[in-house]
């Protein structure tokens, strides 16, 4: 139920990727704040610094995510997706 609460708000809310090229970027974010956030924390990391890590400017950063919380939600989605779905697919095979 979490779940799907934080699935309907990154739909509705936030500026998700369609783009293919738009995506990779997207992607290339999380890893680099996933990181970030594995080495200064959740508190102590920074759109400075997650720029500089990805070679972008601060407003590419603010393209996709208005905050640190936008961050947090995608990569637990990203995360959540990749662990679940799988196994989804797998059970329900005739969906596929």
């Amino acid at each position: 139920m979490f779940t799907c609460i934080l699935l309907f708000f990154a739909i509705v809310i936030m500026k998700c990727p369609t783009e293919p090229l738009e995506i990779i970027r997207c992607n290339q974010i999380l890893d680099a704040a996933e990181n970030l956030i594995d080495t200064q924390g959740i508190i102590s990391f920074k759109f400075s610094q997650l720029a500089q890590d990805v070679g972008s400017s601060t407003g590419t950063i603010y393209k996709w995510f208005k905050n640190k919380e936008d961050v947090l939600v995608c990569l637990f989605l990203r995360s959540s997706i990749a662990s679940h779905l799988p196994r989804f697919i797998q059970q329900h095979k005739s969906l596929s």
